[in-house]
Order: structure tokens, then C-alpha cells, then sequence
């Protein structure tokens, strides 16, 4: 290791235990923009009758006549015109009466034949929520939507499956969120749909997941960390803002709970560089990085780090610490104190994961916290949480 890396790895260490404090550093960015005031002028449809003056008959032209426009179908769901857009034939909205009826709110976990037999435990992955403080119906559709992730994430992760055939299950599942797609099969994506239209709740955070999901089918390389962090936030941001929007928090929140989510996807993905590349043929460490650094594939799969992935492995930290230090103050922002306690919670994990990383070897061996540490971690994080 040079000795400008074992400086700057010595100063890492010094700070490991101490990251994630908060600082006076702004927000990332802020994409919230208000909407367009709503035009208020009285529809056509619903305009009174002038009268008319008499005039002389004349023959009456035979003309078929049109039903009237009724607004709350034309406009039923906008998100599958905005996703349409690009089409020169849209794909008809399916009715209501026309989807299964009997929808069961919590579907069985590989229940149908496009699901997989559940292969791995996803009780340490991003999505689940510990949901100790969670109100039951808040706490139902996030369950909801977590087996459904689950079951998607299941079918991009297949060593068995083909690349088309996890295309085209994932594709089914996506319809099935947006309305198109009648196959009783993909029932899981009815149901939510429909959870998600009830408790008012976009649909567009899933079906960002989808796309998340979608680009692990095709995609296996990033060239920049611009490019990983659009990948993030469709994979973990739009799960975060989902969560905002669930407990009723205002959307200027959006910035720092994305923040959060970045380093807790990225986490991921620095914890597990060397298990996915084997497994998954899949590098989320960015191309650009690993160049500045000197480092090759081979590195990543070697028994433990080199001097120069060490390096490149201190910097990504670094940038991981960033977005820790601007989404610590989320836990203070936000109105629900249930939620306040959740958050507060996740950001302590998250530190001491962070500082885990720094220390170890994630090549040599495992990075976890075991099921005691993420209890104390969370209790400790709740606490701050709820003198918030």
C-alpha cells in the first residue's frame, strides 16, 4: 500500500466511529417542484344550454350520438398515460370488473407458476422494514409490497432461469402493477395495485423497483457512480419515498431520505462485491473508480483486498459517508414519531456498518452485524429517535 493510501486509511479508521454525525451540510437536491394549478373552468360537458333562437326547420342531418365524457375514467390513472407516451397505440386500461375480484390481500409466497420456491432469506435485505412501531395498516401494505420485491428480486437473481424468461416474468408482473395484464399468474402485482390505489399511494415507486429489477436482466457493468446512483435510486430511493408517502410526510423530505437509501443500497452492494461477481457475474463498483485505482476483476475475486482496491473501497466509503452526513438529520424532520424511531434506527445500523467496512476485510470474510448487534443498534437508534 503506498503510503498516501495507508494515510489515508489510518485518518478513515481514526473517523470510523464517529461518522454519521450531523453537520450544517445542505441536501442533495431538491426535485419537488409544485404542481400546475388546476384549470377550473367548467367543462364542456357540463355547461348549461344556451337558448335558442326560432329559425326555420330545416332537414335534420342523421348523427350518431356520442356519450358524454366522464371524468374520473378518462382520468382514472395518468401514470399509464405518462408510460405510454412513447406508443403510437397506447395499451387499453383494463377495468376494474375485469381483474380477479377475489384478490386475497396477502398472496403465498411462490404461489404461482411464474414465481420461483423462495431460494434465499431476505430478512437483512433493504426493503424490510422492522416494522416494531408501525401502525397495522401502514405495516400490511409495506409487507405487501416487500414479498412482492421479493418474489421480482428472486426471478432477476435466477441461476437457472433464462435472460428471456426473466424478461418476460418481470415484464408480466410489471403490467400487472400498471393494470395491463390479465393473467391470474401474476395476481401478486393485482393485489398490489389495488392496495397501492386504495391507501392512495402512487404507483410509480414500484414500478421504479421494476425497473431496477429489470436492469439487473441486462445490465452488469456501471461506468460511473453517476450511473450507480441512478440504478440506486430506482432500486432503494423510490422504496424510501414510498415510505414518506405512506406515513404522510411532506415530499421536501424526498432529498434526505434518498441520501439515506443511497448508502444503504451502496452498502450492499461494497459488502458484497466479491459474492456477486461469482454468483451473478454482476460489478457494482463503477468502472471509473476502479481505474483511478488500478483495480481489475481479478482483485475483486481474490482471497483478500489489495493495497489498491483497499484504496478504491476507502473512497467509495467516503462517498457513502457523504450521504450519511446529509441524511442524518431526517429523523428530526419528519412529523410521525413512529417513523422518526424507524428512521433514527436505520440511520445507527447503517453507521456502524459503514465503520465495519472501513476496518475489515470484506473479501476475506463476512461483514455483518449479528442478530444481537442489529437489536442494540436499533434500540439504540429508536431511543435517539423518540427524544427527537
Amino acid at each position: 500500500m503506498s503510503d498516501q493510501s495507508a494515510e489515508n486509511h489510518d485518518k478513515r479508521l481514526e473517523n470510523a466511529d464517529t461518522s454519521g454525525q450531523e453537520t450544517d451540510q445542505g441536501v442533495l437536491s431538491n426535485d419537488t417542484a409544485g404542481a400546475p394549478a388546476v384549470d377550473a373552468a367548467i367543462p364542456p360537458w357540463e355547461e348549461q344550454p344556451k337558448e335558442e333562437q326560432p329559425k326555420e326547420e330545416q332537414p335534420k342531418e342523421e348523427t350518431q350520438s356520442q356519450p358524454a365524457v366522464q371524468p374520473e375514467k378518462a382520468f382514472s390513472d395518468p401514470f399509464l398515460q405518462k408510460h405510454d407516451g412513447a406508443k403510437k397505440t397506447p395499451r387499453p386500461i383494463i377495468e376494474a370488473d375485469t381483474i380477479p375480484t377475489s384478490i386475497p390481500a396477502t398472496v403465498p409466497l411462490g404461489a404461482t407458476a411464474v414465481e420461483l420456491p423462495l431460494s434465499k432469506n431476505h430478512q437483512g435485505e433493504n426493503f424490510y422494514i422492522a416494522s416494531f412501531f408501525m401502525p397495522k395498516d401502514k405495516a400490511v401494505l409495506v409487507h405487501q409490497a416487500y414479498d412482492f420485491a421479493r418474489v421480482c428480486d428472486d426471478i432477476a437473481d435466477s441461476p437457472v432461469l433464462a435472460t428471456l424468461d426473466k424478461r418476460g416474468r418481470l415484464e408480466g408482473f410489471k403490467r400487472a402493477l400498471m393494470g395491463e395484464e390479465e393473467d391470474p399468474d401474476y395476481q401478486r402485482g393485482f393485489a398490489l395495485r389495488q392496495t397501492l390505489l386504495e391507501h392512495s399511494i402512487s404507483l410509480d415507486y414500484m414500478l421504479g423497483l421494476m425497473d431496477a429489477f429489470l436492469m439487473d436482466v441486462d445490465k452488469s457493468r456501471y461506468q460511473t457512480w453517476a450511473e450507480l446512483q441512478h440504478y440506486c435510486h430506482l432500486s432503494a430511493a423510490m422504496v424510501g419515498r414510498m415510505m414518506l408517502d405512506v406515513f404522510g410526510e411532506h415530499k421536501s423530505l424526498y432529498p434526505l431520505s434518498d441520501a439515506i437509501c443511497y448508502a444503504l443500497q451502496m452498502l450492499n452492494h461494497l459488502t458484497d462485491m466479491k459474492k456477486d461477481l461469482h454468483d451473478l457475474d454482476r460489478c457494482y463498483l463503477p468502472a471509473d473508480l476502479m481505474h483511478a485505482h488500478h483495480v481489475s476483476m481479478d482483485d475483486i475475486s481474490a482471497q483478500d483486498l489489495s493495497p489498491n482496491l483497499r484504496a478504491c473501497l476507502d473512497e467509495a466509503l467516503g462517498r457513502v459517508q457523504d450521504y450519511l452526513t446529509v441524511g442524518s438529520g431526517l429523523a428530526q424532520e419528519v412529523e410521525d414519531p413512529r417513523l422518526a424511531i424507524e428512521v433514527s434506527a436505520l440511520i445507527t445500523v447503517l453507521t456502524k456498518w459503514h465503520g465495519l467496512l472501513i476496518k475489515n476485510d470484506p473479501l476475506a470474510q463476512e461483514i455483518a452485524l449479528s442478530k444481537g448487534e442489529k437489536m442494540w443498534h436499533f434500540m439504540k437508534g429508536a431511543w435517539h429517535g423518540l427524544m427527537a
